[in-house]
């Protein structure tokens, strides 16, 4: 049984756990031991396999908070050259994670209002977060049309598709966010709240998952499988002409 193998049985053992940090010392010790790709490719047999995104993402989760793996983010970037391309999406994403958070808190606020005030701070924060969050359309353009036609070739994962979907819907969800927020004029008070409660709902949990698996998968596989340094300074070239959205 390889390192892959190993730590895919561990960790579906693991998922199965009361509690994912039940670990005994020879588990921690491997554990310590992994670099993002061993990670990456166990992750995704996990999903392949039927467990569940928001348990992954739940269960590293409270690994990297606890200093069992370090963060996979991190493992991730140490590897890369200062201007490499991959560290710029990646702070992408860190931005996405944060905008999130703050979208989630502005409407915490919003739906205790009885009335909404475009000039109040809650509605002006919501408005910015949801305008901003709807920037990443940039970031996942860039992904579809150039990121992962290019290395498609150059590696055998199976979830381009599936984030290609999901980059549709998260899409549409964004756009309608932001519209929602900008015409709050044109809706009832309940409707207004339970329109912007749902879909606020729908891009937190969503969005943390797509990244996650974007993050820990996706980019660690892509950049193990794909050295050509030119290709990479290319793609870049490309992105920089289109513009970086949130940095």
């Amino acid at each position: 049984m390889n390192k892959t193998e190993k730590l895919t049985v561990l960790l579906k053992n693991v998922s199965e756990r009361e509690n994912v940090l039940d670990l005994n010392k020879s588990e921690l010790t491997f554990l310590s031991k992994l670099d993002p790709l061993d990670l990456a490719e166990a992750q995704g047999r996990l999903i392949e396999s039927g467990v569940a995104v928001s348990d992954l993402y739940e269960m590293f989760d409270k690994f990297s908070n606890s200093g069992v793996v370090e963060d996979q983010i991190e493992l991730t970037r140490k590897k890369l050259p200062s201007n490499h391309l991959m560290r710029y999406l990646l702070l992408e994403h860190e931005y996405s994670f944060a905008i999130i958070e703050d979208l989630k808190e502005a409407c915490s606020g919003i739906v205790k209002f009885d009335k909404i005030k475009t000039t109040s701070n809650e509605y002006r924060r919501l408005y910015e977060a949801s305008r901003t969050l709807a920037q990443t359309k940039l970031h996942m353009d860039f992904e579809d049309d150039v990121l992962y036609p290019t290395l498609k070739n150059y590696s055998k994962i199976n979830f381009f598709e599936h984030v290609k979907a999901e980059h549709l819907y998260l899409n549409i969800a964004t756009e309608d966010l932001f519209m929602l927020v900008r015409d709050v004029a044109s809706y009832g008070i309940n409707d207004f709240k339970i329109n912007v409660s749902s879909t606020v709902e729908y891009l937190c949990s969503t969005m943390k998952e797509h990244i996650f698996i974007e993050n820990s998968i996706i980019y660690p596989i892509i950049l193990d499988s794909c050295k050509d340094k030119d290709l990479w300074k290319y793609m870049k070239d490309l992105r920089s002409d289109m513009g970086y959205s949130l940095i």
